[in-house]
């Protein structure tokens, strides 16, 4: 059960990021986008200015303006320690959290069978579903290669989603391999009955 004080995962990464080094808001906007932190996290742009506001006012942030050369003024936060201390809590309680991880992929995949009443349509959206995941995945590596020396959040953050679409992909492949032996098995029991029948006019034809 999350514990009481944090209360999305915005003020986590809000906290988190300047805690790291104090920030103006765009700047963790442009960082969230950079590492990709909303497909992992509940945060979102939107909702960063909103959350600075607010942990400003709680006393979490302090605020100050900076001018940098001829640029426009930007307010610039620090954590402060009672923010440090929320933060910190919120870490554990997180950290203590059971909550389940959803997967449309893999709810899609444990139901693929309703498609085999046109196999062909099957197998092509499990092939397409298949061939996205594995380049998504191709597409990770190579930013973690490329990420080698960048912050421990984004190794984390890469190292959970490549875990992830791995999931996914192994979830794909067994269900696509269960959907060509269920066509296997219909083809061969199809023959069976197209020979049995055969047979059968077969025998008459001689009877007679």
């Amino acid at each position: 059960m999350r514990r009481p004080g944090i209360t999305s995962h915005t003020d986590v990464v809000v906290l988190g990021l300047v805690a790291q080094q104090p920030r103006h808001g765009y700047e963790i906007v442009r960082l969230i986008r950079r590492i990709r932190l909303s497909e992992w996290a509940k945060v979102g742009a939107a909702t960063v200015y909103a959350a600075l506001g607010t942990l400003e006012r709680t006393g979490d942030l302090v605020v100050s303006t900076s001018r940098p050369g001829a640029r426009p003024a930007r307010n610039v936060f620090t954590i402060t320690d009672q923010g440090r201390e929320r933060l910190r809590s919120a870490v554990r309680a997180l950290l203590d959290s059971s909550a389940p991880v959803y997967s449309d992929r893999v709810v899609g995949a444990a139901f693929a069978w309703a498609l085999s009443d046109d196999a062909a349509t099957g197998e092509t959206a499990l092939r397409e579903a298949h061939a996205t995941i594995t380049a998504h995945l191709a597409a990770l590596r190579g930013v973690k290669r490329k990420a080698s020396a960048s912050s421990q959040v984004t190794e984390l953050v890469l190292a959970y989603m490549t875990g992830v679409a791995e999931a996914e992909r192994d979830a794909l492949s067994i269900a696509l391999g269960r959907d060509r032996a269920r066509a296997a098995t219909g083809a061969a029991e199809q023959a069976a009955t197209s020979s049995g029948r055969k047979r059968h006019q077969g025998s008459r034809s001689t009877s007679m």
